[in-house]
């Protein structure tokens, strides 16, 4: 009799014990999950910590799960803090702009040029959505663009018309140029642009 006791209580201590282990090892799995933060920023030297690291500009980085908050900075910008949720197995996008802090007069460190030049081009691309398709390149004509650096670096389309042979052609190009804008939901007449030959 006390063998077959022994026995059960045996059993039972292995039981209990088999899924003491089974709830250790979810809650390490779980508690050390990982997700990932795919950062980019602008300017592209802004530097922020995760987990005491410090990393600058744009990355992918694998962090723990849960709610995180991170401090962006950089000189001469005003700095930003975002909350994010990261999920176990998923990619968390965060598209950081910081803004030049109106209160620092002197802007003459360098790299800052590029940084206002980084924060135009995204602020271009935002308000003007046809940029994304640009280059945009025939046999007989290329439009891209540029920026008005005198202002605000505000968009400029720079149409080029390949080897018109005459004004009629010339025209016949400039045509064909406007149907590709109209086509798209533009008006090339109320775009800033400068056509060129080549």
């Amino acid at each position: 009799m006390k063998k077959i006791i022994s026995n059960k209580t045996f059993l039972i201590f292995i039981s209990v014990l088999a899924i003491l282990f089974l709830f250790i090892f979810v809650y390490y799995l779980d508690k050390n999950s990982k997700g990932t933060l795919d950062i980019e920023t602008t300017p592209k030297d802004v530097q922020y910590k995760i987990d005491k690291e410090l990393f600058t500009g744009s990355n992918k980085i694998e962090v723990d799960t849960g709610e995180i908050s991170i401090k962006f900075e950089r000189d001469y910008f005003l700095p930003k803090t975002i909350k994010t949720v990261v999920t176990k197995g998923g990619s968390t996008k965060l598209e950081v702009t910081l803004e030049l802090d109106p209160n620092k007069k002197d802007r003459g460190l360098q790299g800052v040029t590029d940084a206002l030049y980084d924060q135009a081009v995204q602020k271009a691309v935002d308000e003007n959505p046809l940029i994304k398709l640009l280059p945009y390149i025939t046999n007989d004509f290329r439009i891209d663009y540029g920026f008005d650096v005198e202002n605000k670096y505000q968009a400029i389309y720079e149409i080029t018309l390949f080897n018109p042979t005459s004004k009629e052609a010339e025209t016949a190009l400039k045509t064909r140029v406007s149907s590709w804008f109209k086509s798209k939901g533009y008006d090339l007449n109320s775009l800033k642009h400068t056509w060129f030959t080549e």
